[in-house]
């Protein structure tokens, strides 16, 4: 399993003066049909790790909707719908 943490402008200097430029560096953990834990859902960053999930097939949840869990495949289909 994997975790990404929240996102956050703190390590611009690394990482990308956005939260999407942080948020693609940190989805690169995102293994094949390994599962990922986003720690919190943001409207700039959901869309970035939801793409990488689905093009690993790993499985994503989000801490802050642990009622809900998301498959890669799901996700496709809803993008596909788009």
């Amino acid at each position: 399993m994997s975790v990404i943490t929240n996102i956050g402008l703190d390590h611009t200097q690394f990482l990308g003066t956005t939260l999407e430029a942080i948020a693609g560096e940190k989805a690169g953990i995102i293994k094949p049909n390994i599962p990922v834990v986003i720690g919190e859902t943001q409207p700039e960053t959901e869309t970035i790790f939801r793409t990488k999930a689905t093009k690993e097939h790993a499985p994503i949840y989000f801490a802050d909707q642990s009622d809900r869990r998301y498959s890669s495949h799901k996700f496709k289909r809803r993008l596909s719908n788009s």
